[in-house]
């Protein structure tokens, strides 16, 4: 078995060749690793928009709750105060339930919400002083399952209990 040159060529060419498939092989993992790279930060700042975008939610709702607040510090006795404050509250806590967020963070929000509140809404919610007040409010079924499940979003201190609402689902 002699080696003549064309030989030794052919060899030291098959080596150069496996060399660079295994750089290129080497290459295109690298770049598999970039690409989910990539994906994984896309999905991180689309959460961090998402969550952005809820909070400046929140703080809209928020505000909107503390609209029905009178000069007083308390929520103005009128029913379309009360049902904008239980509304607002409402859809707070479906926005915050809706999420796919872990439970921390839907806490976080919630306590977020909830300092934005002025002290005469979560009053309100707690003793429903308008909403007894208000004939037209009280008598509301949907109404008192809004206070009814604001109470427990809010997690006020001693609540009173409303009359359970007959709302149909």
């Amino acid at each position: 078995m002699s080696f003549d040159f064309n030989n030794i060529v052919n060899g030291l060419s098959s080596i150069g060749t496996l060399i660079a498939a295994f750089f290129s092989y080497k290459a295109t993992k690298q770049a598999g690793y970039a690409v989910d790279i990539a994906k994984e930060t896309a999905k991180e700042d689309r959460e961090r928009a998402n969550l952005s975008l809820l909070v400046e939610e929140l703080v809209n709702l928020s505000e909107r709750c503390n609209s029905s607040i009178g000069k007083d510090s308390h929520v103005i006795p009128d029913l379309y105060k009360i049902i904008e404050m239980a509304t607002a509250v409402t859809i707070a806590r479906e926005a915050i339930d809706s999420t796919s967020i872990n439970p921390d963070k839907k806490n976080q929000l919630k306590l977020i919400f909830r300092r934005r509140l002025r002290p005469g809404v979560i009053s309100e919610i707690a003793r429903a002083n308008s909403l007894c007040n208000v004939p037209s409010a009280f008598t509301n079924d949907v109404l008192r399952k809004q206070y009814s499940d604001a109470q427990k979003f809010l997690e006020v201190n001693n609540p009173l209990h409303l009359v359970e609402p007959r709302v149909q689902r």
